[in-house]
């Protein structure tokens, strides 16, 4: 195990324990959860883990970002909130349909859940004070994650408006029942993460899938970018906030471990390695983002 590897590890067995009340906020937390073609009972146990949270009640409002294009997506969010509205402060969600000129995915989804806030958020919600999480159906998020979230808004209210917070990652729900192959991988892409945030020098967190941005931020930028060339969504999100901003922006890594599946699907080791590679391929299209940055830069 490298140095990087060995700090990753300290920081995350290190993190501070916040207690609930140590940090008072007026804060909000939204949570916006995509989902196309997802099994209830992987998103009801993302809910089940978020509900477990100290500030649930009181702070968390839920949003399911379900796609039109998936059948009985309706019927399968109504009856998820059925089974989870008395856990939260708010649960809801909205159902998309691409417009033209929108690529399917993720960014089109979420972006359209948070640009309709202002019509599906409680009335008592000041949405200058809502910070928005996305975090995949798939990925149980910590209880520490908000209260160190929350910790960091309470010292710098100001320097967090212009900040993504971005949890660490992990893979291990599921590692033992998917091919090595696979297994190796994602724990090999959680390492490098961990480890790019102590990179000498680069001082900007990217995040892999799971991210907390203001919804001031996000409404400053006109929110996701919804194009097919914008492929890689979460990480170009924080680019384009970094840009917006004249490079006044900040990327922190938060060291407590999102817990997420590994890819589990097809019929046998090689299909399930197909699928992977599938994903992989799709992933790799956000190398586009170099050419992004440069094309800012000069």
């Amino acid at each position: 195990m490298g140095v990087c590897s060995l700090i990753s590890l300290y920081k995350a067995l290190t993190v501070p324990v916040r207690q609930p009340n140590e940090f008072q906020t007026d804060v909000t937390y939204a949570w916006v959860i995509p989902s196309y073609n997802e099994d209830e009972s992987v998103i009801n146990t993302t809910l089940n883990q978020l509900a477990t949270h100290s500030r649930a009640k009181n702070n968390y409002v839920v949003f399911l970002a379900m796609e039109e294009h998936e059948m009985g997506s309706k019927e399968k969010a109504e009856k998820i909130l059925r089974a989870q509205q008395e856990k939260f402060r708010h649960i809801g969600y909205t159902i998309h349909t691409l417009a033209a000129g929108e690529a399917k995915g993720k960014a089109s989804n979420v972006s359209y859940c948070v640009e309709n806030f202002q019509y599906i958020m409680p009335p008592a919600i000041e949405l200058e004070k809502v910070y928005v999480t996305v975090v995949d159906c798939d990925s149980l998020a910590p209880k520490e994650y908000i209260d160190e979230v929350n910790a960091r808004i309470y010292k710098n209210p100001e320097r967090s408006l212009k900040t993504t917070f971005c949890p660490v990652q992990i893979f291990a729900r599921n590692n033992l029942e998917v091919p090595l192959l696979i297994r190796a991988f994602d724990n090999f892409h959680s390492m490098a993460h961990w480890n790019s945030s102590f990179i000498p020098g680069l001082g900007f967190a990217l995040p892999l899938s799971n991210y907390t941005i203001s919804y001031v931020t996000l409404k400053s930028i006109g929110f996701w970018d919804k194009y097919a060339e914008a492929i890689g969504e979460d990480a170009h999100t924080s680019l384009k906030c970094f840009w917006k901003h004249n490079t006044d922006y900040y990327g922190e890594t938060i060291y407590t471990p999102f817990n997420q599946l590994n890819l589990q699907s097809g019929t046998g080791y090689f299909d399930n390695c197909r699928h992977k590679f599938r994903q992989v391929s799709r992933h790799a299209q956000g190398l586009q983002d170099a050419g992004y940055n440069l094309n800012k830069f000069l």
